[in-house]
């Protein structure tokens, strides 16, 4: 899996994982929250702190990879 352009991700709620200079954390696009509170940063992350992305504003995605395939259960 390469890097890819932030312009390119997808939009529609997948799980992805996105990258800066800052570091790396897996997201997914939310325009709108459920209580219809609109961020600024439209990047939702899924790490235990919801919100650490809305606190630093250099926490800017600038590029974006799928999350890789799980591995396979041997039981």
């Amino acid at each position: 899996m390469m890097w890819q352009p932030i312009e390119t991700a997808p939009n529609d709620g997948t799980y992805i994982l996105l990258g800066s200079n800052e570091g790396s954390w897996v997201a997914r696009y939310t325009p709108v929250y459920q209580s219809g509170f609109v961020p600024d940063n439209k990047w939702q992350s899924m790490m235990l702190n919801h919100d650490h992305m809305k606190r630093h504003p250099k926490l800017k995605p600038t590029h974006w990879m799928p999350l890789p395939t799980p591995p396979e259960s041997k039981g």
